[in-house]
């Protein structure tokens, strides 16, 4: 649904799920002509609505406004890693020298932001947090560590 309108998006959802525009416009508390002013993209909707139709539709709201979810999930020994490289600042030229990074050199467009459920010090609740790109890329490609033997 790459190159669709909004109204041409939501009208795909709503077909999918089965339902007749009068029928998810009562399920969100819209008029039926409202519903089909945001199908001909003659209105864009609020973001209530927008979370509304998401919702009763089964998506999300970046599926119907056509955002590609570049969210990275993290393995559990992924989170460690980066926890560990956090709570070891002393470490940080030794590791960017193993892994040929260059200190100082991350722009914000070389970040990913990811999903990290772990907490620890700097993220008490988890959540999303950012990492330099290329760090990322290293650490997935990295040798995984089972014991200090391997270190």
């Amino acid at each position: 649904m790459d190159n669709l309108t909004f109204g041409q998006r939501l009208v795909a959802f709503r077909t999918k799920s089965g339902l007749l525009q009068k029928e998810l416009a009562a399920k969100i508390g819209l008029s039926p002509t409202a519903l089909n002013h945001y199908e001909k993209d003659n209105r864009e909707p609020t973001v209530l609505t927008i979370n509304a139709l998401a919702k009763a539709l089964g998506v999300t709201g970046n599926d119907l406004l056509g955002i590609e979810d570049t969210t990275i999930y993290l393995t559990q020994y992924e989170q460690e890693l980066i926890r560990a490289y956090r709570e070891a600042p002393v470490m940080h030229p030794a590791i960017e020298k193993i892994l040929e990074l260059k200190p100082n050199t991350v722009t914000p467009r070389d970040t990913v932001r990811m999903f990290h459920a772990a907490k620890s010090e700097d993220n008490k609740e988890g959540g999303i947090v950012e990492m330099p790109r290329a760090v990322l890329d290293k650490l997935r490609n990295a040798p995984a560590v089972t014991s200090n033997d391997d270190i």
